[in-house]
Formats: structure tokens, sequence, C-alpha cells
């Protein structure tokens, strides 16, 4: 997921003791406490979709996106 935010322009901010975050406009997620939050009920689903929906990230497949950056990473780079 935060692959696939960095990729939608979305910043990096990561903060010595606070949850990383990806933020762009008025929107901010933290992705990787979001399933720590939908399981204990800080976060109702209705609310994770509201943010999936508002960062463009809601029709993803994010396993996809997962293995494009993982292929993409394994590509040797090519200088000129």
């Amino acid at each position: 997921m935060a692959v696939a935010l960095h990729a939608r322009g979305f910043a990096v901010r990561a903060l010595p003791g606070h949850a990383v975050r990806l933020e762009h406009a008025d929107v901010s997620i933290a992705p990787f406490s979001a399933l720590g939050e939908l399981a204990s009920g800080r976060m109702t689903a209705e609310a994770w979709r509201d943010q999936c929906d508002r960062a463009g990230i809601a029709d993803l497949d994010l396993g996809i996106e997962k293995r494009e950056a993982v292929s993409a990473k394994r590509e040797p780079r090519r200088f000129r």
C-alpha cells in the first residue's frame, strides 16, 4: 500500500516515535498500522474505505502493486 501511495505522489513522513504516514493534500494514511487499527476497532471499515477513496486506491489490487514494485527492483539498471 505504501508503494502504491508513493507512486501516486504521496510524501512519506517518518518522525521518530510516530507511525510512518503517507500524505498528500488533505489525506494522511498510516499504512503500516492500518490493519491493527481495523482489527482493534479503533478504525471502522467505513472510515478505512473513505480514506482509500480519498487517496485514490480503493479499486487497486494491492497484491498486483506489490508484485510490480518487486519486479521493478529486480530489473538491472542501465546506465548511459
